[in-house]
C-alpha cells in the first residue's frame, strides 16, 4: 500500500458495526487511529478486512522510525549544496544563514539546529569535500589499484586531477572557506597524516614519491586559484606522466652520500 505524505486514507469497514480505520500522515506528524487494532489481534476469527488496514498500519509504522532521520540527512545535503551554490556565486562573505535559507528553501531555525554557527556550515562542506574525494580514490584504487606499485600515491594524484576537472569545483569553494575560517586546518591534520603514512609504507623512495605527490597538489591549486600558466591539456599530460610509474623507475634510485674529504 503506497503512502504519499500529505494524504489522508480512510479503510471503510468491511462488516456492519466494526470500526473505520483513519490514517493521516503529513512531513512532520504520522498518526495511525484504529480502534478495533487490539480486537482484531485477540479475536479467534480475525476479521478480514482489517488485514489491509493493519499492513498499512506497520508499514507507516516502519516509514515514521526512519523519517526523522532521512529528513535529516536530505536537508543537510540540500544545505551543502546551496551552500557550495553561494560561495561560487557570492563569494564566502555572501554566505549567511539568512541567504542559505533563501537558496535551500530550509528555515534559518532549522539550519541553526543542523550547523549552529558559520563555523559549523563550512566543517561540514569541508567534511563534504573530504568524503567526496575518499570515494573517488576508494574507485580508482578498485579499477587500478592492483596494477600499481604505490596505489595510495596514484590514488591521491587521480583526486588532485579530479579536484581540477570537476565543473563545479568543490574544492574551489573549499579554499574560499579555509581562508575565511584557517582553523578549518585543525581538522585535515588526522586525514594528512593518515594519507602520508600510506605513502611513506608504499614507496621505495620517498623521496621521489612525496615529489610526485606535491607536484600533482601544486598543479590542481594553481588551476583553483586561476593562476595556471599551462593550458587544459598541458596539464592533462602532466597528470598522466605522475600516474605514469615506469616513467619514474630510472630515477628511483637512493641519493648518494658525500665523500668527506681526507683530512
Amino acid at each position: 500500500m503506497g503512502v504519499e505524505e500529505g494524504v489522508l486514507f480512510r479503510a471503510e469497514p468491511m462488516r456492519p458495526n466494526s470500526s473505520t480505520v483513519v490514517i493521516f500522515c503529513k512531513p512532520s506528524i504520522r498518526v495511525v487511529f484504529m480502534t478495533c487494532l487490539s480486537r482484531y489481534n485477540s479475536s479467534p476469527q480475525r476479521e478480514p478486512g482489517f488485514e489491509p488496514a493493519r499492513a498499512a498500519i506497520i508499514a507507516i509504522s516502519s516509514i515514521s522510525i526512519m523519517d526523522n532521520q532521512t529528513r535529516s540527512e536530505i536537508s543537510r545535503r540540500r544545505a551543502i549544496e546551496a551552500a557550495f551554490t553561494i560561495l561560487t556565486r557570492d563569494g564566502v562573505g555572501g554566505l549567511t544563514f539568512d541567504s542559505l535559507a533563501r537558496e535551500s528553501g530550509i528555515s534559518k531555525g532549522g539550519l541553526l539546529h543542523q550547523f549552529r554557527t558559520k563555523h559549523g556550515v563550512l566543517s561540514a562542506l569541508l567534511d563534504f569535500q573530504r568524503q567526496q574525494f575518499e570515494h573517488i580514490g576508494r574507485d580508482y584504487k578498485a579499477k587500478e589499484g592492483a596494477s600499481k606499485a604505490e596505489p595510495s600515491l596514484a590514488a591521491q594524484i587521480a583526486i588532485y586531477r579530479e579536484s581540477v576537472n570537476q565543473p563545479h569545483s568543490v574544492a574551489r569553494a573549499i579554499l574560499a572557506a579555509i581562508i575565511e575560517s584557517p582553523t578549518l586546518l585543525e581538522d585535515m591534520k588526522p586525514s594528512d597524516s593518515a594519507k602520508m603514512k600510506a605513502l611513506e609504507d608504499e614507496a621505495t623512495d620517498l623521496d621521489l614519491s612525496l615529489l610526485r605527490y606535491f607536484a600533482a597538489s601544486s598543479l590542481a591549486f594553481h588551476a583553483l586559484l586561476g593562476l595556471s600558466p599551462v593550458s587544459d591539456p598541458a596539464r592533462n599530460r602532466l597528470f598522466d606522466r605522475l600516474l605514469d610509474e615506469e616513467s619514474w623507475q630510472g630515477h628511483n634510485v637512493p641519493p648518494k652520500c658525500s665523500k668527506r674529504s681526507a683530512g
